[in-house]
């Protein structure tokens, strides 16, 4: 008998995504509601977990959240594609 194990993707949203982290860079404090109920492996899409890491790094060194520090952050961990 062979064994068949059956992978399932768990249900996503790609755009509530979008608006989570877009939501962050609109109002920096939006993280610290975020990372109440959501954590990295929560996001489906692996730049959207590497874009969020970056966020909370960010507001660990109280820099602020915005288009030019995430992206010179992202080309500095070498993440930005």
């Amino acid at each position: 008998m062979t064994d068949i194990t059956l992978e399932r993707t768990l249900p996503h949203n790609l755009e509530a995504e979008r608006s989570i982290l877009g939501a962050i860079i609109l109002e920096n404090r939006g993280l610290n509601q975020a990372q109440e109920i959501l954590r990295e492996e929560d996001f489906y899409r692996e730049s959207h977990r590497k874009i969020y890491r970056v966020m909370a790094a960010l507001t660990e060194r109280s820099a602020a959240i915005d288009l030019i520090t995430l992206k010179n952050e992202l080309i500095r961990s070498g993440d930005l594609e």
